[in-house]
C-alpha cells in the first residue's frame, strides 16, 4: 500500500511560513503604531486639559515637559530638545535633566529601531522598497566611515531613522552598536539641549523683560515643530509612494507585454 501524499510540498510549506511570519510582523507593528497614536491622543488631551484649567505653560513644562522628551525622542526628538533648553534658559525646567532624559529617550529608540532591523530587516524592505535607497545609503557611510558614522548618524539628514535598522542589516553586532550608540545619543543630547539653551540666553540679551515672552516664544516654537513633524511626514510618504509607483510602472514597461 503505497503511502499517501504530504499535504504540503516544501515550497507551499514555506510559503506558508513566510505568510505566517508576515502576518506576524504586521500584528507587532500595528500594535506598536496603535500604541503610539493612542500615547500621541492622551497627550494632546491632557495638554488642553490642563491649559483649560489654568496652567501656565511654565507649569505645565515643569510638570510634563520632561515626559514629553521622553516620548518625543522616541521618534525623533531634535526639535524638542532644542525647544526644551530654550525652556532651561528661562528658568522653566532643569539643563542636565534635559540632557539626561533626551539621552536615555535617544538611546532606547535607536535600540529598538536596531533590534526591528535585526529580525525584520528583509521582510520591512520588501513591504516598503522605497527604504532600500537610505538605506544603502547608510551602507555605503559606515562602510567609509565606520566609527564615525555610527557615533554622527544622528546629524545627517535623511538617513537618522533608517540607520539603526541599515546597521543591524549590514551586520553589525548588538554588542558594539549598543556601546557606540550609548555614547552618540550622549553627544545628541548635549549638542541640542545647549543649542536650545544657547538661544534662550541670547533671547535674553537682547530682548527687554524677555521673560514676560518666554511663555510665547515656546509654545509658538512647539506649535511650528508639530506642523512641520505633520508636514515631513505627510510629504514624505507621498513622496515614496510616487516614487514607487513611477518604479513599478517603468518596470512593467520594460518588461513588456
Amino acid at each position: 500500500m503505497t503511502e499517501s501524499a504530504p499535504d504540503q510540498t516544501p515550497t507551499n510549506a514555506a510559503s506558508a511560513t513566510a505568510g505566517t511570519g508576515s502576518y506576524r510582523t504586521r500584528v507587532i507593528f500595528g500594535v506598536i503604531l496603535g500604541i503610539i497614536v493612542i500615547g500621541i491622543i492622551t497627550g494632546i488631551v491632557l495638554i488642553v486639559h490642563e491649559l483649560n484649567a489654568g496652567m501656565t505653560i511654565p507649569q505645565l513644562l515643569s510638570s510634563y515637559g520632561y515626559w514629553l522628551i521622553l516620548g518625543w525622542t522616541l521618534l525623533e526628538g531634535e526639535t524638542i530638545v532644542i525647544i526644551a533648553g530654550v525652556a532651561a534658559a528661562a528658568g522653566h525646567m532643569e539643563l542636565w535633566l534635559i540632557i539626561l532624559v533626551a539621552w536615555i529617550g535617544s538611546y532606547i529608540s535607536d535600540q529598538i529601531y536596531f533590534t526591528i532591523g535585526r529580525k525584520f530587516g528583509p521582510y520591512l524592505l520588501q513591504r516598503f522598497p522605497w527604504a532600500q535607497k537610505p538605506v544603502d545609503r547608510a551602507g555605503r557611510l559606515l562602510l567609509k566611515y565606520d566609527v564615525w558614522f555610527i557615533l554622527t548618524f544622528r546629524f545627517i539628514y535623511g538617513v537618522r531613522n533608517v540607520t539603526p535598522p541599515a546597521l543591524a542589516i549590514a551586520g553589525v553586532s548588538h554588542k558594539r552598536f549598543a556601546m557606540l550608540n550609548f555614547v552618540a545619543a550622549g553627544l545628541w543630547a548635549n549638542s541640542f539641549a545647549f543649542a536650545g539653551y544657547l538661544f534662550g540666553q541670547a533671547f535674553k540679551e537682547l530682548v527687554e523683560d524677555a521673560h514676560m515672552y518666554f511663555g510665547y516664544v515656546i509654545l509658538f516654537m512647539f506649535a511650528l515643530a508639530v506642523f512641520w513633524a505633520f508636514y515631513h511626514t505627510i510629504r514624505g510618504i507621498v513622496h515614496r509612494r510616487r516614487a514607487y509607483r513611477a518604479e513599478r510602472r517603468a518596470a512593467a514597461e520594460k518588461a513588456g507585454p
